[in-house]
Protein backbone atom coordinates (compact mmCIF):
# COMPACT_ATOMS: atom_id res chain seq x y z
CA UNK A 1 0.00 0.00 0.00
CA UNK A 2 2.77 2.77 1.16
CA UNK A 3 4.55 1.65 -2.79
CA UNK A 4 1.34 2.40 -4.59
CA UNK A 5 0.54 5.83 -2.21
CA UNK A 6 4.52 6.56 -3.36
CA UNK A 7 3.31 5.93 -6.98
CA UNK A 8 0.00 7.66 -6.98
CA UNK A 9 2.27 10.97 -5.78
CA UNK A 10 1.35 11.39 -2.28
CA UNK A 11 3.10 13.76 -0.28
CA UNK A 12 2.58 12.09 3.25
CA UNK A 13 1.48 8.58 4.03
CA UNK A 14 0.44 8.41 7.47
CA UNK A 15 1.04 4.87 9.91
CA UNK A 16 -1.38 4.41 11.82
CA UNK A 17 -0.14 1.79 14.32
CA UNK A 18 3.35 0.92 16.03
CA UNK A 19 7.04 -0.50 15.44
CA UNK A 20 5.63 -2.65 13.26
CA UNK A 21 2.89 -0.84 11.36
CA UNK A 22 5.91 2.10 10.81
CA UNK A 23 8.56 -0.83 9.56
CA UNK A 24 6.48 -1.93 6.95
CA UNK A 25 5.23 1.39 5.79
CA UNK A 26 8.97 3.24 5.95
CA UNK A 27 9.60 -0.21 3.81
CA UNK A 28 7.22 0.58 0.83
CA UNK A 29 8.11 3.84 0.75
CA UNK A 30 11.83 3.19 0.53
CA UNK A 31 11.73 0.75 -1.73
CA UNK A 32 9.51 3.43 -4.38
CA UNK A 33 12.34 5.97 -3.92
CA UNK A 34 11.55 7.35 -0.37
CA UNK A 35 10.26 10.82 -2.17
CA UNK A 36 7.50 10.81 0.47
CA UNK A 37 7.29 11.83 3.93
CA UNK A 38 6.29 9.55 7.24
CA UNK A 39 3.51 10.71 9.70
CA UNK A 40 2.28 8.31 12.40
CA UNK A 41 -0.56 7.85 14.78
CA UNK A 42 0.69 6.04 17.92
CA UNK A 43 -1.61 3.40 18.76
CA UNK A 44 0.76 -0.12 18.86
CA UNK A 45 1.98 -1.75 21.30
CA UNK A 46 5.42 -0.73 21.76
CA UNK A 47 5.84 2.77 20.18
CA UNK A 48 9.59 2.48 20.29
CA UNK A 49 10.64 4.20 17.63
CA UNK A 50 7.76 7.40 18.82
CA UNK A 51 8.52 7.04 21.68
CA UNK A 52 12.16 8.30 20.35
CA UNK A 53 10.18 11.55 18.87
CA UNK A 54 8.01 12.12 22.20
CA UNK A 55 5.03 11.51 19.90
CA UNK A 56 1.53 11.76 21.93
CA UNK A 57 -0.64 9.07 22.55
CA UNK A 58 -3.57 11.67 21.57
CA UNK A 59 -5.00 11.31 18.19
CA UNK A 60 -6.00 15.07 18.57
CA UNK A 61 -2.32 16.16 18.73
CA UNK A 62 -1.19 13.31 16.32
CA UNK A 63 -3.21 14.80 13.72
CA UNK A 64 -2.06 18.45 14.62
CA UNK A 65 1.80 17.43 14.42
CA UNK A 66 0.50 15.73 11.05
CA UNK A 67 -0.90 18.74 9.40
CA UNK A 68 1.75 20.98 10.62
CA UNK A 69 3.90 18.89 8.49
CA UNK A 70 7.25 19.79 10.64
CA UNK A 71 9.89 17.17 8.89
CA UNK A 72 13.41 15.81 10.11
CA UNK A 73 15.28 13.68 7.68
CA UNK A 74 16.39 10.38 9.47
CA UNK A 75 19.47 7.84 8.48
CA UNK A 76 18.07 4.48 8.26
CA UNK A 77 19.61 0.69 8.56
CA UNK A 78 20.03 -1.85 5.55
CA UNK A 79 20.35 -5.69 6.06
CA UNK A 80 20.36 -7.70 2.64
CA UNK A 81 16.86 -6.49 0.84
CA UNK A 82 15.45 -5.00 4.28
CA UNK A 83 15.16 -1.79 5.75
CA UNK A 84 14.64 -0.64 9.13
CA UNK A 85 14.18 2.73 10.79
CA UNK A 86 14.53 2.16 14.57
CA UNK A 87 16.92 -0.97 15.52
CA UNK A 88 17.88 -4.37 14.63
CA UNK A 89 18.03 -7.57 17.97
CA UNK A 90 20.01 -10.52 17.27
CA UNK A 91 19.50 -13.62 19.36
CA UNK A 92 18.03 -12.98 22.72
CA UNK A 93 16.47 -9.96 22.38
CA UNK A 94 14.77 -11.16 19.04
CA UNK A 95 13.83 -14.45 20.87
CA UNK A 96 12.01 -12.29 23.60
CA UNK A 97 10.48 -10.57 20.81
CA UNK A 98 9.08 -13.68 18.73
CA UNK A 99 7.50 -14.90 22.00
CA UNK A 100 6.15 -11.49 23.11
CA UNK A 101 4.10 -11.38 20.01
CA UNK A 102 2.39 -14.70 20.85
CA UNK A 103 1.16 -13.18 24.14
CA UNK A 104 -1.75 -11.02 24.21
CA UNK A 105 -2.88 -10.95 27.78
CA UNK A 106 -0.54 -8.82 28.96
CA UNK A 107 0.21 -5.32 28.20
CA UNK A 108 3.11 -3.26 28.53
CA UNK A 109 6.53 -3.61 30.03
CA UNK A 110 4.92 -6.74 31.74
CA UNK A 111 4.77 -8.62 28.57
CA UNK A 112 8.63 -8.06 28.15
CA UNK A 113 9.58 -8.89 31.30
CA UNK A 114 6.95 -12.17 30.97
CA UNK A 115 8.80 -12.97 27.57
CA UNK A 116 12.52 -12.34 29.32
CA UNK A 117 11.85 -15.21 31.87
CA UNK A 118 10.09 -17.58 29.36
CA UNK A 119 12.81 -17.76 26.85
CA UNK A 120 15.71 -17.33 29.83
CA UNK A 121 15.03 -20.44 30.73
CA UNK A 122 15.83 -22.28 27.25
CA UNK A 123 18.07 -20.08 25.74
CA UNK A 124 21.34 -21.43 24.14
CA UNK A 125 23.87 -18.52 23.96
CA UNK A 126 24.97 -18.28 19.51
CA UNK A 127 28.75 -18.39 19.01
CA UNK A 128 29.53 -14.90 16.73
CA UNK A 129 32.05 -13.15 15.52
CA UNK A 130 30.76 -9.17 15.02
CA UNK A 131 32.94 -6.88 12.72
CA UNK A 132 32.52 -3.25 13.05
CA UNK A 133 33.56 -0.98 10.24
CA UNK A 134 35.94 -3.96 9.45
CA UNK A 135 37.67 -4.67 12.44
CA UNK A 136 36.67 -7.43 14.66
CA UNK A 137 34.73 -6.52 17.71
CA UNK A 138 33.70 -9.61 19.22
CA UNK A 139 34.42 -12.97 18.43
CA UNK A 140 32.37 -15.64 20.93
CA UNK A 141 29.27 -16.96 23.12
CA UNK A 142 26.97 -14.06 23.03
CA UNK A 143 23.35 -13.39 24.81
CA UNK A 144 22.56 -10.34 22.43
CA UNK A 145 23.91 -8.16 19.86
CA UNK A 146 21.00 -4.73 19.87
CA UNK A 147 22.10 -2.55 16.51
CA UNK A 148 20.51 0.96 17.46
CA UNK A 149 19.63 3.93 15.27
CA UNK A 150 17.15 4.82 17.81
CA UNK A 151 17.53 4.28 21.84
CA UNK A 152 15.09 1.76 23.00
CA UNK A 153 13.29 -1.25 21.97
CA UNK A 154 11.00 -3.94 23.34
CA UNK A 155 8.58 -1.45 24.23
CA UNK A 156 10.74 0.77 26.25
CA UNK A 157 14.17 -0.84 27.07
CA UNK A 158 16.92 1.26 26.95
CA UNK A 159 19.54 -0.89 25.21
CA UNK A 160 21.27 1.86 23.25
CA UNK A 161 20.68 4.88 25.50
CA UNK A 162 23.04 7.61 23.56
CA UNK A 163 21.88 6.62 19.79
CA UNK A 164 20.69 9.60 17.82
CA UNK A 165 18.61 8.93 14.88
CA UNK A 166 20.78 10.99 12.24
CA UNK A 167 24.08 11.40 13.35
CA UNK A 168 25.63 9.00 10.56
CA UNK A 169 26.30 5.60 13.24
CA UNK A 170 24.93 2.80 15.05
CA UNK A 171 25.15 2.64 18.54
CA UNK A 172 25.30 -1.07 19.52
CA UNK A 173 24.87 -3.25 22.75
CA UNK A 174 26.47 -6.60 22.96
CA UNK A 175 25.91 -8.57 26.00
CA UNK A 176 28.30 -11.34 26.47
CA UNK A 177 26.93 -15.39 27.54
CA UNK A 178 26.00 -14.57 31.11
CA UNK A 179 24.60 -17.24 33.27
CA UNK A 180 20.72 -17.08 33.84
CA UNK A 181 20.77 -15.16 37.68
CA UNK A 182 23.22 -12.52 36.31
CA UNK A 183 20.81 -11.85 33.08
CA UNK A 184 17.69 -11.71 35.28
CA UNK A 185 19.50 -8.89 37.17
CA UNK A 186 21.08 -7.08 34.57
CA UNK A 187 17.29 -7.09 33.09
CA UNK A 188 16.11 -3.74 35.26
CA UNK A 189 19.04 -2.03 34.58
CA UNK A 190 18.54 -2.16 30.49
CA UNK A 191 15.03 -0.77 31.23
CA UNK A 192 17.02 2.62 31.96
CA UNK A 193 19.97 2.42 30.52
CA UNK A 194 21.93 1.87 33.31
CA UNK A 195 23.91 -1.39 31.29
CA UNK A 196 26.23 0.46 29.52
CA UNK A 197 29.05 0.24 31.99
CA UNK A 198 28.73 -3.69 33.07
CA UNK A 199 31.74 -5.82 32.55
CA UNK A 200 29.31 -8.62 30.35
CA UNK A 201 28.40 -5.15 28.28
CA UNK A 202 30.61 -3.88 25.41
CA UNK A 203 29.06 -0.88 23.49
CA UNK A 204 30.35 0.91 20.76
CA UNK A 205 29.39 3.05 17.03
CA UNK A 206 29.76 1.98 13.62
CA UNK A 207 28.18 2.60 10.00
CA UNK A 208 28.90 -0.85 9.02
CA UNK A 209 28.41 -4.31 10.99
CA UNK A 210 28.68 -7.69 9.84
CA UNK A 211 27.93 -10.64 11.95
CA UNK A 212 29.02 -13.78 11.65
CA UNK A 213 27.28 -17.03 13.06
CA UNK A 214 28.11 -20.85 13.91
CA UNK A 215 24.62 -22.32 14.70
CA UNK A 216 22.22 -23.07 11.78
CA UNK A 217 20.09 -20.45 12.67
CA UNK A 218 20.04 -17.56 14.63
CA UNK A 219 17.15 -15.10 15.93
CA UNK A 220 16.70 -11.65 14.20
CA UNK A 221 13.94 -8.96 14.12
CA UNK A 222 14.00 -5.60 12.65
CA UNK A 223 11.95 -3.23 14.53
CA UNK A 224 10.15 -6.11 16.17
CA UNK A 225 9.44 -7.62 12.51
CA UNK A 226 10.56 -10.94 11.93
CA UNK A 227 12.79 -11.87 9.17
CA UNK A 228 14.49 -14.65 7.31
CA UNK A 229 18.11 -14.11 6.25
CA UNK A 230 19.35 -15.94 3.52
CA UNK A 231 22.80 -17.14 4.75
CA UNK A 232 25.42 -17.80 8.06
CA UNK A 233 26.15 -14.02 7.82
CA UNK A 234 24.88 -10.83 6.97
CA UNK A 235 25.83 -7.31 7.10
CA UNK A 236 23.93 -4.48 8.31
CA UNK A 237 24.78 -0.99 6.39
CA UNK A 238 23.73 2.61 7.96
CA UNK A 239 22.08 4.72 5.23
CA UNK A 240 22.27 8.26 6.02
CA UNK A 241 19.77 11.06 5.62
CA UNK A 242 17.05 8.78 3.87
CA UNK A 243 13.86 8.77 5.05
CA UNK A 244 11.33 12.44 5.78
CA UNK A 245 9.40 11.85 9.00
CA UNK A 246 6.97 14.14 10.51
CA UNK A 247 8.16 15.15 14.20
CA UNK A 248 5.89 16.86 16.92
Amino acid sequence: MAREGVAAGFDTLVAVGGDGTIHEVANGILQAGGAVALGAIRVGSGNDFLRYFDFPVDFEQAMDIIAAGREQVIDIGQVENHYFVNAIGIGFDAEVGYEMSKIHWLGGTAVYFYAVLKRLLRYHTPRVSIYTDEKLFFHGEMTLLAVGNGVSTGGGFRLTPDAKINDGQFDLCLIQAIPIRKAATLLPRVLYGRHTVHPDVKMTRARLIKVIFDSESLAVHLDGEFDELDSRSFTIDLLPKQLRVIVP
